[in-house]
């Protein structure tokens, strides 16, 4: 499919996370308050919103995946697939070990990784036990996904095992066979392998009830979601490619724009989508 690399972004927008810089962009990735996209063409990372602590401010040179968190960032370089992090450091969130990952998650406090033998390694703030990932037990990984204090990860046989926080059972994924998993502050969401959706964990605000109906993840394309999950809302991207958002909509966080995509991702409280091309339609 035709794809031309449009960002949209709505908001909040209190720090410019909801301003696309210009560009064709392959990928995007929202943090609680930045936003990070790899460029067309040369693979670079442009980020834009809050810099506080240098989490807009990527390193030079190409990379294959880029993955915002709470106030940090981390890629993969292209090539050799070494981690680069950039941004907040207090707990040792953005110290990335050494050697090769094939998949990176960046957390509210931590980041989670996978070796290319489909183990799982995180590293950073481990109160919740958010960085205590488990023992493979014979299954391998896909995927993992990093959120606030816990972290969630899909295994080669399809299922979700999550770790670490508990306390609105976010960390509690029920049975059944899923095709991604998506984590944010106290919820979880994960995209079912009939197409529908999933969602376990906090639901004060209506963020873990779904919609009905069928969504996809987008064949072919690598590393793009099409389940996002935020502080208080959650997204997918919808079988006509177009995005559905539920949950806490106190800063138009869960009002799409129109148009189609091919991946969505959510902060804190705002989020954005990948394009084919859509109506600009900024947050303020």
């Amino acid at each position: 499919m035709g794809l031309d690399g449009t960002v949209e972004c709505w908001r909040n927008n209190t720090s410019g996370q909801s301003t696309p810089l210009e560009g064709g962009f392959t990928t995007v990735t929202t943090g609680s308050n930045h936003t990070c996209a790899l460029r067309t063409g040369d693979s670079a990372i442009a980020c834009w919103g809050d810099n506080t602590h240098g989490q807009s401010t990527p390193p030079e040179g190409g990379f294959s995946t880029v993955t915002a968190g709470g106030n940090h960032t981390c890629a993969l370089r292209t090539g050799d697939s070494t981690i680069a992090c950039w941004g907040d450091e207090d707990h040792g969130q953005s110290d990335a070990p050494l050697g090769r990952l094939d998949f990176v998650a960046a957390g509210g406090y931590h980041t989670c990784g996978l070796r290319d033998d489909g183990a799982i390694e995180c590293w950073g703030l481990d109160t919740r036990g958010q960085s205590t990932a488990p023992a493979g037990n014979g299954l391998l990984y896909s995927m993992v996904a990093a959120g606030e204090r816990h972290s969630c990860a899909l295994s080669d046989l399809a299922t979700v095992t999550c770790w670490g926080d508990n306390s609105h059972s976010q960390s509690d994924p029920p049975d059944g066979r899923f095709l991604a998993v998506a984590v944010g502050s106290q919820h979880s969401c994960g995209l079912r392998s009939d197409q529908t959706l999933a969602c376990w964990g906090d639901d004060s605000h209506g963020q873990s009830d779904p919609p009905g109906g069928w969504f996809i993840n987008i064949p072919g394309v690598i590393d793009l979601p099409a389940v996002a999950v935020g502080a208080e809302h959650s997204c997918a991207l919808r079988s006509d490619q177009s995005i559905a958002c539920w949950g806490s909509n106190a800063y138009g966080q869960s009002d799409p724009p129109g148009g189609t995509y091919i991946s969505v991702t959510a902060g804190a409280y705002h989020s954005c989508g990948l394009g084919p091309a859509a109506p600009s339609r900024a947050g303020g």
